[in-house]
């Protein structure tokens, strides 16, 4: 589980720079795992990767964003 969660991270942060989602490095660089008994969680702390996952405004998954900005 270790080395799948080692590879996970490493999966997850290509595909965040080959979405071109990389400014600094921040989003990127904040991913980890952990392993706990026999389950391997991989994630992050970062508090705007959500808005990079599911889209923001009139963008937002499932439609319920906002269609303007006031």
């Amino acid at each position: 589980l270790e080395a799948c969660g080692i590879q996970a991270v490493s999966h997850v942060q290509q595909n965040i720079a080959a979405a071109g989602r990389v400014d600094h490095g921040a989003l990127r660089n904040s991913f980890s795992h952990q392993v706990q008994g026999k389950t391997c969680y991989v994630g992050t702390n970062n508090k705007y990767a959500v808005y990079h996952e599911l889209g923001t405004g009139a963008f937002a998954e499932g439609g319920g964003g906002r269609s303007g900005w006031c």
